[in-house]
């Protein structure tokens, strides 16, 4: 190994680093958002509703991330729909993980027993207030630990970006080892940050689950 790699190209995966970090911050959030809607639309929506939030969990559940990130970028334009890559990534692999959450918050929340939902309602509570002052902080603990899971999954997913050119670690190593054709050093120090990343989350759902 030469170290002079090392110090030419930390810098250039530093920044491309954190633009892994933006985009699986920017996922999460989207993720979160459908998971939490599509959950509770399965706990107390219409019938309806339900069928079309469970065919919507089936097909972003069966199909490759991947795949849904090359039809977000390349073909949404057909249908005069054009995005960047970076809103273009966020939003495939947002919607990948709100269906994979929407199911660890919907098994959280059924989880808490029928009989706390018929005493908070006999309390003249209304719906929303059971579930946000009763349901929901005891499901917190059980959803955590699978939820964080699925984060280290989601900051591992963001390398599909260089699918759609975003300049994130993946991609930006991708250029180096071409540039330098040194892939040892190049692809060690993209390892190196990618398990910094995740270790952070495993560090964070071992404390949780000891916790618990």
């Amino acid at each position: 190994m030469e170290p002079d790699v090392f110090v030419e190209y930390a810098p250039l995966l530093l920044r491309a680093a954190l633009v892994t970090i933006e985009l699986a911050i920017a996922s999460s959030i989207v993720g979160t958002l459908i998971g939490m809607i599509c959950a509770l639309l399965q706990v107390g929506g219409a019938r309806a509703i339900v069928v079309v939030v469970r065919i919507y969990i089936w097909i972003m559940r069966g199909l490759p991330p991947l795949v849904v990130l090359i039809f977000t970028y390349y073909a949404l334009p057909a249908f005069s729909i054009e995005l960047e890559p970076f809103p273009a990534a966020v939003i495939a692999i947002g919607m990948g993980a709100g269906a994979f959450w929407a199911e660890v918050f919907r098994a959280g929340i059924v989880a808490i027993p029928a009989g706390q939902w018929d005493a908070a309602r006999a309390l003249g509570l209304r719906a929303y207030l059971v579930l946000w002052r009763v349901v929901l902080p005891q499901a917190f603990r059980i959803i955590l630990p699978p939820y964080v899971n699925g984060l280290i999954s989601l900051v591992k997913e963001t390398s599909l970006a260089s699918a759609v050119t975003l300049g994130e670690l993946t991609l930006a190593s991708q250029r180096a080892y071409s540039a330098s054709f040194r892939p040892v050093e190049i692809l060690t120090m993209t390892a190196i940050l990618y398990l910094g990343m995740t270790s952070v989350l495993m560090v964070i759902q071992s404390w949780l689950e000891r916790s618990k």
